[in-house]
């Protein structure tokens, strides 16, 4: 299952590229979902197998639709890592003590995310880096200005 899985990956990069026929693209998908069926058809033998496998019989319909669409990404590795500093601070701290406190880090935390995340961090790292390596200021807030469900909340 998991050489499927990672052959799948792969092949999605491929069809995705510019050229790339619709029809033969769909081919291609259904090709996976009739491979996966196949692939179905014996039950494993032991008892976190037959777990695994119930779960994917049931979501099989779902377990492939990042292949319909190249902006769907295969795993969830993004959101892992945008809650990340969330729950390591409900770790540490426990909880917040005030619900508006918590909108706040939330929304804060939210900004610097999409800010990583644009094409505009990667400008920034690479022109006029201040010694800590970090973007300066005035870049972060002409993101952050771009932004209007921002700087409303």
């Amino acid at each position: 299952m998991y050489s499927f899985l990672i052959s799948v990956r792969k092949v999605r990069d491929g069809i995705w590229q510019e050229g790339f026929l619709a029809s033969d693209r769909q081919k291609i998908i259904q090709a996976f979902h009739d491979a996966l069926l196949i692939i179905m058809r014996r039950p494993p033998a032991g008892i976190e197998g037959m777990k695994l496998y119930k779960r994917v019989l049931k979501h099989s319909d779902k377990l492939l639709v990042f292949m319909t669409s190249p902006t769907i990404p295969a795993d969830n590795n993004g959101a892992e890592r945008a809650i990340r500093n969330a729950k390591i601070r409900q770790k540490v701290s426990g909880c917040f003590r005030n619900p508006d406190a918590a909108k706040r880090y939330a929304i804060i935390l939210s900004v610097i995310n999409s800010f990583q995340i644009s094409h505009k961090w990667q400008k920034c790292q690479n022109s006029h880096k201040p010694s800590t390596g970090r973007p300066r200021l005035a870049q972060f807030k002409a993101f952050v200005s771009e932004a209007p469900e921002f700087t409303n909340a």
